[in-house]
This record gives C-alpha cells, structure tokens and sequence, in this order.
C-alpha cells in the first residue's frame, strides 16, 4: 500500500472500496448458506443418504484441493479481476442448476459438477478476499475490516439458513435461482471498486507448481505462522468435534429439529462477538487474546455433560461462538502482518488448507472416541485439547515477542 493513505481509507466506515466488497459479500453468503441448506434436501428427494454423503465429501474435497493453487494465482493475478471470474463462474453454475431443477431433468451427476464447481471457486474468491482487504484498507483498520468480514459471515448464516428451507419448500429451485442472483449482485459490487488490487510484485517462480512450492517453503520457515496455525487448526478441530457431539445428544434426545435453534443461537453469538472483537484486538497483545480464548473454551465445554436441553446447549454456543471471533481476528491480523506482499494469497490459502482439513479431522476423531470411550471421556478429551492450546499459547516465544 501506499505510504500516504487517502481520507476515505482511515475511516472503514466511509471506505466506499470495502463497503462495496463487504456488501457484495454479505448478500452473497446469505444466497450460499442458502443453498447449503437446500443442498441435502434435493439430494435426499432424488438420491439416497449414502449419495448425500459421498457428495458432501466430494464437495468438500473439491474446496480443499483448489486452496493451494488457489493461493499461486492469487499472488500472481490482479485480486479484483480473479474474483469477478469467480462471481460470474458462479452466477452462471448455479443458474444452470435452478434451470435443470425447474424443467425437471436434474440429475445426481449434474448437481455433483455444479457444486463441486462452485466450491473449487468459492475457495479461489476466499483466497482472494483477505489481501484484497489489506489492499483497500488502511493497516491500523484491518482488525476491525476482519471482524466486519467475520459478522457478515454470521449474519448472513442467520438470514441465510431460514431462506434456504423456505424457499425450497415453495419450489427446489429457488435457492439455486436466488443464490445466483446473490452472484450477480456481488459481481457488480466488486466491478464498481475503484481501488487497485494488482498482483504481487516480483514473483520469481516461473511456473505455478514452482509458486505453490515457494509458498509452502515460506509458511513452514516462518516460526510465527507456524504457531498460529497450530492454534486455528486446534481450534478447528475442537469446535467440529464438538457439534458431532452435539448432533449425538439432539439425536439421543430424539429432538432433531432443535438443531436449527443451537446454529441459529450460535450465529447470533459470533454475530455480536465479531462486534466486540475489534475493540479487545486493539487493547490486548496477540498471546493473551489466545490464552484467555483458550481458558474460556476449556472452562465452558464440561457444561456439556451438564446439559442436553436445546436452550443450555445453545447458550453453551453462543457463549463459545462469542470468544471465537476475537481469537480468529488476532490470528488473522497478526498472520497478515507478518507475510510479505509477495506471499499474502499462498498464507492464505495455507491458512484455508490447514484449518479445513482439521475440521473433518476432528469430526472423524469425535466419531471414534465416542465410538470406544464414553461421552463424559470424549468431552474432556476435548477440555484436554483446549487446555493443551492455551498451554502452547503462553509458552510460545514467538508469540510472545509477536505480543511486545
């Protein structure tokens, strides 16, 4: 960025550049949580469960397979023009999938492409939007840029999941019609920002094989990183297992729609969280803000041995999804000012990679422990983890000189 920061970058507030990528992502994300809820609805009335869960996973491996040369390109191609592509690749995916729905030939086939395609995009537009932040934004706002970016995320599950089951009662296709129409809406807000977002300068690597490479070396030389991304993959781990163990007790409840209470409770505590996180990022050093986050997760996960009624467990993810943003925020703030322009987008999508893969890794772990241990053993396991993190956190010296 430019040493002299122009008026209307040193307040977020009338930051016209990000309001316009923070509202097109806003309307954006309603329209795909959207068609996440619908997703398992129209596997289910066309195919089996067995075939929703391999397209899940097929999915999921096509976001995570997309992350490293997702980072490569986004440090060698102008940030605004990669997620234009990507907003009108998507508009145009899921307005192909709403068509097949409405004249009735959708099949299995057509709705795992679509999908896996959208991911595979999805993943790239992620990539991109966290340097494409650092490059609209003026440093000292970047922590409070993130949590904006984390609250839309929030609110836009709240708005989002609702729609989606609404909307696919009226007609399956819909979702899929208005999600891309949230594409469309996000691509006009992105070509309307005037700021550039040019690729990185002096890439020495050749090839994007050689870029990804480079990328790798650079996270897995950089002590800092290293640590950080230990703590967002713990807590990854930690947080997924937890809702495997939350859908087991629903389960045993025999109380399945209260499913959508606890993520609508939980929303609602990462929203307000994402509020207060930018203020705590500002006023406390990066170690102690994972410390405390740490304690805090260790202190409230026993709760679930207390409870099973939807309220308490609800109350239980307000409370962890309240913390969690000021977490997330420091990480990413700190991660982000320590790569050098050249490497922004390969952290990045080091970043996606290793907290997305912990995130199945934990849901796999819980099955298993819950599997040949009890509950009680599996959820101390978990208070373990977490206690094992804030542990990691405080003796950290780079974390510690990161803090001075």
């Amino acid at each position: 960025m430019a040493a002299e920061e122009s008026p209307d970058r040193r307040v977020l507030g009338v930051n016209r550049d990000f309001t316009l990528l923070w509202i097109g992502g806003a309307v954006s994300a309603a329209g795909s949580t959207a068609t996440m809820i619908a997703m398992p609805l129209l596997i289910l009335s066309t195919g089996t469960p067995a075939d929703l869960g391999l397209l899940t996973s097929i999915v999921m491996v096509a976001g995570l397979v997309t992350t490293l040369p997702a980072g490569a390109w986004v440090d060698r191609a102008d940030k605004r023009r990669l997620m234009l592509v990507c907003d009108l690749g998507r508009f145009s995916l899921q307005g192909v999938l709403a068509a097949t729905l409405l004249t009735d030939q959708t099949q299995l086939l057509v709705i795992t492409i679509v999908l896996s395609a959208t991911a595979s995009l999805g993943s790239l537009f992620g990539t991109a939007e966290d340097p494409a932040v650092r490059q609209i934004v003026e440093t000292a706002q970047l922590p409070r840029a993130l949590a904006r970016n984390q609250a839309r995320t929030a609110a836009a599950g709240l708005c989002g999941a609702p729609l989606g089951g609404v909307l696919f009662v009226v007609d399956p296709a819909l979702p899929f019609a208005v999600s891309s129409a949230a594409f469309l809406f996000s691509f006009a807000c992105i070509a309307l920002i005037r700021s550039p977002m040019p690729p990185a300068a002096a890439i020495s690597e050749s090839s994007i094989i050689a870029t990804i490479t480079a990328g790798l070396r650079f996270v897995g030389q950089q002590p800092f990183l290293r640590a950080t991304l230990i703590q967002m993959s713990g807590l990854n781990l930690v947080s997924n297992a937890l809702w495997v163990i939350t859908i087991v007790i629903i389960d045993s409840n025999g109380d399945h729609a209260s499913a959508g209470l606890l993520m609508t409770m939980g929303g609602i505590g990462s929203l307000l969280g994402a509020l207060v996180a930018p203020s705590l990022v500002q006023r406390l050093p990066v170690r102690t803000i994972l410390v405390i986050n740490r304690l805090v997760w260790a202190a409230l996960i026993p709760l679930f041995l207390i409870t099973s009624h939807p309220v308490g467990l609800g109350l239980i993810f307000a409370a962890l999804f309240f913390i969690g943003p000021t977490g997330t925020t420091a990480l990413v703030t700190a991660q982000m000012a320590n790569t050098t322009e050249q490497m922004q987008g390969r952290a990045s999508s080091a970043r996606s990679l290793i907290a997305g893969l912990a995130a199945p890794a934990g849901a796999a772990l819980i099955g298993l422990a819950l599997q040949h241990f009890d509950r009680t053993a599996s959820i101390l396991a978990l208070c373990a983890s977490m206690l094992l993190l804030a542990v990691l956190a405080a003796a950290s010296r780079v974390l510690r000189d990161q803090s001075r």
